[in-house]
């Protein structure tokens, strides 16, 4: 492994714990990876790493301490090379405020365990402020409303996670990320997947969810340009002939892979990610 990767971690409980800041300031290896925990780190050190750190991971910041920066997140273009934030058992708070600076350079963003005041504020600050980004995951998180996405114009991959039922009226929104081609999907079931709308630009969806034939056979409809289409779904409601019902619905050139479980487990594993790298 490259010394230069290895990560960094910061457990800052104070800001103003100047012992713990000269510390970090006086550290010489040019690191990669952070790892922030319980507070944001002030402008200066973000300054330090700003021409190294590709991966931030932000983790155990509570509303308290959120409210004690409530902008954490506007100040990352200060780290100029940054591809990846990973936000892990933290809170965002409802006044992320954008600013002329942007972090062009971001194009992962990954949300485990996150608790969101304001999910429509943070959809228009992502977009303002992450202009390129590419991949946005959201696993286990806690929303303060029904999800919806905008402006997100480069978004390729979109990945949500969660245990409980799915509202299926957020795949209008889908349209409008004209970029993506690739949709993963894990939940306990799928609620309004009757609703009229095609989405002829996404090109791979992956399923893990507890559903049956009917479900099935209307997301094929709804997604008619697959080329990939792989499904884990709960063998009681499948019946037998469901894997010939959902291929009929799909373009000749879609490989379709169905699996069926009969102990069946929402599956929050991201394929080729590690949360706590």
């Amino acid at each position: 492994m490259d010394c230069n990767s290895i990560a960094f971690h910061v457990r800052l409980y104070d800001t103003k714990n100047t012992h713990t800041i000269s510390e970090i300031m006086n550290c010489k290896r040019p690191y990669k990876l952070l790892r922030v925990s319980y507070n944001m780190l002030p402008s200066r050190i973000l300054n330090k790493f700003s021409n190294y750190a590709e991966t931030l991971r932000i983790s155990s910041m509570n509303a308290y301490m959120a409210s004690e920066e409530p902008n954490f997140l506007g100040q990352l273009y200060r780290l100029k090379n940054l591809k990846r934030l990973i936000l892990d058992c933290t809170f965002v708070p409802d006044n992320l405020q954008t600013n002329k600076h942007t972090c062009s350079n971001l194009r992962e963003l990954v949300a485990f365990e996150v608790s969101f005041a304001n999910f429509a504020n943070f959809n228009e600050f992502i977009a303002a402020a992450f202009p390129e980004l590419t991949k946005l995951v959201f696993a286990e998180c806690d929303f303060d409303a029904p999800l919806s996405f905008s402006n997100l114009s480069a978004l390729e991959q979109l990945v949500i996670e969660c245990g409980t039922p799915f509202d299926c009226t957020l795949l209008k929104d889908l349209g409008s990320l004209r970029n993506l081609r690739a949709f993963k999907l894990s939940c306990s079931q799928l609620d309004g997947v009757e609703q009229s709308c095609q989405l002829h630009h996404v090109t791979k969806l992956e399923l893990t969810v507890g559903t049956g034939d009917c479900q099935l056979v209307r997301l094929a409809e709804i997604f008619p340009a697959l080329t990939s289409l792989n499904v884990t779904a709960r063998e009681e409601y499948l019946s037998a002939d469901a894997e010939g019902k959902v291929e009929g619905k799909l373009p000749r050139s879609c490989q379709l892979k169905l699996q069926k479980l009969s102990n069946f487990v929402t599956d929050f594993t991201i394929s080729d990610f590690n949360y706590f790298e």
